[in-house]
C-alpha cells in the first residue's frame, strides 16, 4: 500500500511510490526497541549502499516524534526516518513485531517480509527477490 508520512529532518515522503522503479527495503523499527537500536547502524550503512547501488531504504517508526528526533540526532543518522504516529502504515503492512522488514520490488509488489533482527546478508538477500 502507498502512503505519505512526515520525515525526520526533511519534507514528507510518499513512501515506496516516491521510489518507483527501484527495489525498496521498508524497515519498521523504533528507538524503544532494543533489537532495533542494536542494528540501526547497519540500516544507516544499507541506506548509504542503496544510494550507490540503486535500491532504497525507508525506515518507519511509531514512537513519539521528539524521542525519535533526539535519537536520530544523537546517532547522526541520515537514512530516511518516517513517522507513523497513528500506526496506519504499520497496520497496512501487517506489522506485528519490531523490527520488521518488508521488501518491495521495482513494480511496487511486496516480495518478502522478515520479522526480527537479522544479519546484513539476509536483508541484502531480500533484494534478490525484489529485482535488484
Amino acid at each position: 500500500p502507498g502512503f505519505a508520512l512526515p520525515q525526520i529532518g526533511a519534507a514528507s515522503l510518499d513512501g515506496p511510490a516516491q521510489h518507483a522503479q527501484v527495489p525498496v527495503l521498508l524497515h519498521f523499527w523504533g528507538p524503544s526497541c532494543p533489537p532495533c537500536v542494536a542494528e540501526i547502524d547497519l540500516w544507516q550503512q544499507l541506506a548509504e549502499r542503496g544510494r550507490r547501488e540503486g535500491f532504497a531504504v525507508l525506515t518507519v517508526t511509531g514512537d513519539e516524534p521528539a524521542g525519535v528526533q533526539a535519537f536520530v540526532a544523537a546517532r547522526h543518522l541520515t537514512l530516511p526516518v518516517l513517522l507513523d504516529a497513528t500506526g496506519r502504515v504499520h497496520g497496512a503492512y501487517g506489522v506485528r513485531a519490531l523490527p520488521t522488514t518488508v521488501a518491495i520490488d521495482r513494480h511496487g509488489h511486496v516480495t518478502a517480509v522478515l520479522e526480527g533482527a537479522r544479519p546484513p546478508s539476509q536483508y541484502l538477500g531480500l533484494l534478490a527477490h525484489s529485482g535488484n
